[in-house]
């Protein structure tokens, strides 16, 4: 599941919160069960999922399987270029970070083989306006 970290402008609230750390560790955990452990009723949970959906807080829900292997791309970009970096950025991987340090943005992806990683780095490299990047496989 992806979500954004903007909640000022999404008006989060600890009952939002909880339940997303909920869908965090597990997408797939039922409105009743979420309603369960936070201690209010399913149509709540069911209320508040809908909402953070349509205020765009939660824009997918994925998997993860034992057959993929995650990367992390760290790039640099030109800052005239941002705007468009970002929208093509979310093309290739929904998780995109801005970051602090030697890096601007890492870029999360899942993959198959390196074949699949390759092409990933390649998509990024030829998005005009990204000055280098650098690659770390997750090992754990």
């Amino acid at each position: 599941m992806e979500h954004s970290t903007d909640k000022k402008n999404k008006n989060i609230d600890l009952l939002d919160e909880k339940i997303l750390e909920l869908l965090r560790i597990n997408s797939r955990f039922t409105n009743k069960a979420i309603a369960t452990v936070i201690n209010v009723s399913e149509g709540t949970v069911r209320r508040r999922i809908k909402s953070l959906q349509e205020r765009n807080v939660i824009s997918r829900f994925t998997i993860e399987t034992t057959e993929m292997k995650e990367a992390i791309i760290l790039s640099r970009y030109d800052p005239s270029s941002k705007t468009g970096i970002l929208q093509e950025l979310k093309k290739i991987s929904a998780r995109v970070y801005e970051v602090a340090g030697k890096s601007d943005m890492a870029i999360m992806v899942s993959y198959r083989n390196l074949v699949e990683l390759n092409e990933f780095i390649d998509r990024i490299r030829e998005i005009k306006g990204i000055k280098n990047t650098e690659t770390m496989i997750r090992l754990k």
